[in-house]
């Protein structure tokens, strides 16, 4: 263990949302100043199943499979100093599959924007965070910020990211 290093696994949860955005930027620059391993994560609640046909079932898992895919790689575009990390995909109660991967990732640190309602609104909303926060075993960081205020800043870094190619 490093003197003066706080954390060595960052585990950052995405919905989609600007304000999650928000948090991966400040997870992304913890993640460089701490020289730790960052991840991202998106969870799919389940949907519910009872009396769907086979065939819309697929379809259904396969869209929300394609959206969270989606997710990830809309945020690691927006945030391009998030490209070297590791992208989990979580399928249940986002609260229960966050502090899951917490425990079998060896996260030190968990990430979150607060109150999230992105295309997976339910992933992050104040219930989910506040379980998340009740419960993980580790660290909980709730970033807030003005999400409005950072389409430009991240517009900027992805054209700096883009001239060093």
């Amino acid at each position: 263990m490093e003197l003066g290093v706080m954390f060595h696994n960052i585990l950052v949860a995405l919905d989609g949302s600007p304000r999650s955005l928000v948090a991966l930027e400040q997870a992304a620059d913890l993640a460089r100043s701490e020289h730790a391993h960052l991840a991202l994560i998106t969870v799919n609640e389940t949907p519910w199943t009872h009396g769907v046909p086979e065939s819309s079932l697929v379809r259904i898992f396969s869209d929300q499979a394609e959206l969270a895919k989606q997710i990830l790689g809309e945020a690691v575009a927006a945030v391009p100093r998030a490209a070297r990390c590791q992208r989990v995909t979580g399928w249940g109660s986002p609260a229960r599959v966050i502090i899951d991967q917490v425990e079998t990732g060896g996260h030190d640190l968990v990430v979150l924007g607060s109150r999230g309602r992105g295309p997976l609104s339910s992933a992050l909303l104040g219930s989910v965070g506040r379980d998340v926060l009740t419960h993980s075993p580790v660290p909980v960081m709730v970033v807030r910020g003005d999400a409005t205020a950072r389409p430009r800043a991240m517009a900027e870094e992805r054209a700096l990211a883009g001239s060093h190619r």
